[in-house]
């Protein structure tokens, strides 16, 4: 395939998550247009149809380039912010919320929005939490700050994951991070009522 003249070939070494790329002739599971890079474990992808589109199975024989995946000009400074802005608006009007309400709650989009690219915990790695993990993570994230340490012991059990993964911070951060948390246990139990029909 030959590269479109105003589109600059991405390549695998060069891309992180939150990175926006434009794909071009690759089939419906990526349609043509602008995707965002996302983060996982086992490496680079872009959401698709079947899931995950994982891209160092898209490198051409440099190993580097990535075939059918370009980046404009006017795409390379795009951060996952500006995405999630046109996320936020589309969202609606949320009209007369009381002052701060919408400061605290973009704050937790942009912590789930993070959390999706950069961390690679999108709804598809969420799905696996079938025993309340995300909620137990939540509520240990939101109720650090207000323990003292003997109480901090005692609710180690609520975190579902590998200790290094809890990162407290400020008790505002931790605050933000328990609220994206229950967004994304929210939203995996409505795709569970959605893909069981209740």
């Amino acid at each position: 395939m030959t590269a479109p003249a105003d589109l600059i070939p991405a390549r695998l070494s060069a891309l992180k998550a939150g990175q926006s790329v434009i794909s071009r002739e690759l089939g419906p599971c990526l349609p043509d247009g602008a995707h965002t890079v996302c983060r996982a474990p086992d490496g680079l992808f872009l959401p698709c149809a079947d899931g995950r589109h994982y891209l160092d199975g898209q490198t051409l024989e440099d190993g580097d380039t990535l075939a059918g995946l370009f980046l404009a000009p006017e795409l390379e400074t795009v951060a996952a912010e500006d995405e999630l802005t046109r996320w936020l608006d589309a969202s609606g009007d949320p009209g007369g919320a009381p002052a701060g309400t919408l400061d605290a709650a973009e704050a937790m989009l942009r912590e789930r929005r993070r959390q999706i690219v950069a961390e690679g915990f999108d709804p598809q790695a969420d799905d696996r939490y079938t025993d309340g993990q995300l909620a137990r993570a939540a509520a240990r994230y939101a109720v650090w700050n207000i323990l003292p340490e003997t109480g901090r012991a005692m609710i180690v059990w609520l975190w579902p994951f590998a200790a290094g993964w809890f990162k407290p911070r400020t008790h505002r951060e931790n605050l933000v991070r328990a609220g994206a948390l229950i967004l994304a246990e929210i939203e995996r139990l409505d795709r569970k009522a959605a893909r069981e029909g209740v």
